[in-house]
């Protein structure tokens, strides 16, 4: 990893399907330093014990850009397909979420994960996001480990 240049930020780099690491190597060898945050998987299948982590966002991770040298370079690396923006304008990611997900990662880039804190049947309230102020019912976790319903 590189050390970050002041006047660079993060920025979330959608990538191909299933592309991930193909596009954080293409990134770093373009000198960005990236951030690929890890799952790890329950190895109940052949397909997890063939591959135990997966990307804890899938067809994403981080870069840290110089936008007025690195953009463009970025943009049009082996794996990726865009640099998350508004229209035209790149959305750098707010230096606290990069933080906040370091400190959770363990050194193979694994992140803990918090444990499950609501019981099926309990009332939750969400608290932000597009459904702020809503309450439901907690049914559980399906499928995916950090998915809810």
């Amino acid at each position: 990893m590189n050390l970050v240049a002041a006047d660079n930020e993060w920025f979330a780099i959608q990538t191909r399907v299933s592309s991930e690491k193909i596009a954080e190597c293409s990134l770093q060898q373009l000198g960005s330093e990236t951030m690929l945050p890890l799952l790890r998987r329950d190895p109940k299948s052949w397909r997890t014990r063939r591959n135990p982590t997966k990307a804890l966002f899938p067809g994403y991770l981080f870069a840290s850009l110089n936008l007025a040298t690195q953009l463009r370079a970025a943009a049009h690396a082996h794996g990726v397909v865009r640099v998350v923006s508004a229209g035209e304008r790149p959305l750098p990611v707010a230096p606290p979420i990069i933080e906040s997900l370091r400190t959770r990662m363990d050194a193979s880039g694994c992140v803990a994960l918090d444990a499950e804190t609501f019981r099926r049947g309990e009332i939750v309230r969400i608290s932000a996001g597009p459904f702020e102020g809503w309450h439901g019912v907690f049914d559980g976790r399906h499928r995916a480990p950090r998915n809810f319903a």
